[in-house]
């Protein structure tokens, strides 16, 4: 069954499906209007709505316990936030152009956000700091993620992509 979930004033411009086999009915949605959405695709509704954002959601990244999300968009802000509560937990504010991609090492606690800045940030949620930085020799007006793990390493590698197309659209399968 294919539907159609309405809540977002504008346009989505990114997902997140929940990585836990529990939560698989939930979905995180990030729009043009500046706010994260979660939906329970059981029910065909929102759940909770999470505003902090000034500008567009350009990317969502869900920790593998499925308690955290972690949001990135055109105000040059990511932002760690507390599913349950709806709170946000930390504001990651060094990036000077807007954050469009993240993602958390499943073996520490640790976040990389990458931005139209050229730079990869590396932060320690423990602490809430910055890790390291590393910079891009490529600008690209609109960066994509993807994140592998070194076969041989422990180590994670981003790789920066040029995204050909600024629209897309989602089909839910529902089962």
């Amino acid at each position: 069954m294919i539907t159609t979930l309405k809540g977002h004033s504008v346009a989505i411009n990114t997902i997140a499906h929940f990585p836990s086999p529990t939560q698989e009915h939930l979905l995180l949605t990030g729009s043009y209007d500046s706010t994260v959405k979660l939906w329970d695709l059981r029910q065909k509704q929102t759940v909770s709505s999470f505003k902090g954002h000034d500008m567009q959601i350009n990317c969502l990244e869900i920790t593998p316990d499925g308690k955290w999300f972690a949001s990135g968009a055109q105000d040059s802000l990511a932002k760690l936030w507390d599913i349950g509560s709806g709170k946000t937990i930390f504001t990651f504010n060094l990036h000077e152009a807007p954050v469009t991609c993240l993602k958390f090492n499943p073996y520490e606690l640790t976040l990389a956000t990458g931005s139209a800045d050229k730079t990869v940030k590396y932060w320690d949620l423990e602490k809430f700091g910055l890790v390291s930085e590393r910079e891009w020799e490529n600008d690209f007006t609109k960066i994509n993620r993807f994140v592998q793990r070194s076969q041989k390493r422990q180590e994670f590698k981003v790789l920066v992509l040029i995204q050909m197309a600024n629209i897309f659209s989602v089909l839910l399968k529902m089962q």
